[in-house]
């Protein structure tokens, strides 16, 4: 959102953002292009809480954060957690001196924004990666339904027939999941396919899962993404090349 610093100066609830991204233009017709938008993750959440009868926290927590077996991940913290070891971020200078509201602020964990603000560890997201390889199986179980990991990983830009062909075959995105770009300076890793996906994180993280080999990797750090090529793509390419087919 334009005013989106504002917004977090003024400590506003998610319902703030939500209200701000209806109101927002558009970029371009629907089913014309597309983009990353943040603000996405925010209009999702009043449907997942009103088709679900619950709370985003409390979804997350007990539809996939229990069924994984994931104990140090959260959508956001709680009054009174100790926040020690969570990770400090190197703010980027549009947010420093904004000790109140910036990425390391007890505002911005406890939010928990749902385009944001997942608190977890380089553990407990692999076993969210080794979930989806499993056809979304977890240590107990089904987590998800195999159409929801269909779905989620393919190329969905196929379903619209108005997208730029190019766009449609070198940007692929899945729901949630972006395709790698082996051609863009935000390819998670030269060595892996067009049709392997993952997310890059604004504060410094990746994970990507290649889902012919069944392999995943999930890299935390505090350096925040820039415009230029990420030394994690680097590092992506020597953990791909350490695996033997």
């Amino acid at each position: 959102l334009p005013n989106n610093a504002e917004l977090r100066k003024l400590h506003s609830p998610i319902a703030t953002f939500v209200e701000g991204a209806c109101h927002a233009p558009l970029e371009h017709l629907p089913s014309r292009g597309v983009q990353y938008q943040s603000m996405g993750y925010a209009l999702l959440t009043p449907i997942i809480e009103r088709a679900s009868g619950v709370g985003i926290k409390e979804f997350f927590r007990t539809r996939i954060f229990e069924p994984l077996e994931v104990h140090r991940t959260c959508l956001g913290t709680s009054e009174g957690d100790d926040r020690s070891d969570i990770a400090e971020v190197q703010t980027p200078p549009e947010q420093m001196g904004g000790g109140e509201w910036n990425w390391n602020s007890e505002y911005w964990h406890q939010l928990g924004a749902p385009w944001g603000g997942l608190i977890s560890t380089t553990e407990d997201l692999s076993k969210f990666c080794a979930s989806v390889l499993a056809d979304g199986i977890g240590p107990n179980g089904r987590v998800f339904s195999s159409a929801l990991v269909r779905t989620a990983t393919g190329n969905r830009l196929d379903d619209f027939p108005d997208i730029d062909p190019v766009q449609r075959r070198t940007r692929a995105w899945g729901c949630g999941w972006r395709h790698n770009w082996p051609d863009h300076r935000s390819c998670f890793s030269d060595l892996l396919p067009s049709n392997a996906v993952g997310h890059w994180g604004a504060t410094g993280t990746l994970y990507w899962l290649d889902l012919d080999r069944k392999i995943s990797a999930v890299l935390l750090t505090t350096q925040p993404v820039d415009r230029s090529k990420s030394k994690l793509t680097h590092l992506s390419n020597a953990i791909v090349a350490a695996f033997e087919d």
